[in-house]
């Protein structure tokens, strides 16, 4: 198997759908690309309106607007404290990385980047989906693989 499949093909990372939950729970709101500046890749109104940078690749919207999303679903609608964003974070690898999917590409590879991608993930989210993990989740990543990841 190889790591640099698109996601029909990919059997991980693809049982939540951000655009689907906007959808289904905010059918009002829209979801504009804009080329933001160079710190912020994504923001919204929490009301109206996401906008996400244009330069973002697939994987890299489907993570923003995640975090979008949760921000959305908390109320959220202006920029928000590190407490909370880290919380918005924690959340929204949560959302995107199942862990039963995480193990099963963990059976491929143990390489943070190439697992990445096997998910569908950033870096960023694996590294926050692997640092805020519950305590059944990293039981089950150590009985897995207890020289770890």
């Amino acid at each position: 198997m190889t790591t640099d499949m698109t996601q029909a093909q990919n059997p991980f990372g693809i049982s939540y759908d951000p655009y689907r939950h906007l959808a289904e729970h905010y059918p009002h709101i829209a979801v504009i690309r804009i080329r933001l500046n160079d710190k912020v890749v994504g923001l919204t109104d929490g009301k109206s309106v996401v906008f996400l940078d244009e330069r973002l690749n697939e994987v890299e919207d489907r993570n923003v607007l995640c975090h979008e999303v949760v921000h959305i679903d908390h109320g959220h609608g202006t920029c928000q404290p590190p407490e909370v964003e880290y919380m918005v974070r924690a959340e929204t690898a949560r959302r995107l990385i199942d862990i039963d999917e995480l193990l099963k590409a963990t059976q491929v590879t143990q390489d943070r980047a190439a697992l990445a991608r096997l998910v569908n993930v950033t870096r960023q989210t694996l590294h926050d989906r692997l640092a805020t993990s519950s305590e059944e989740d990293r039981a089950k990543l150590w009985n897995a693989h207890p020289k770890g990841l």
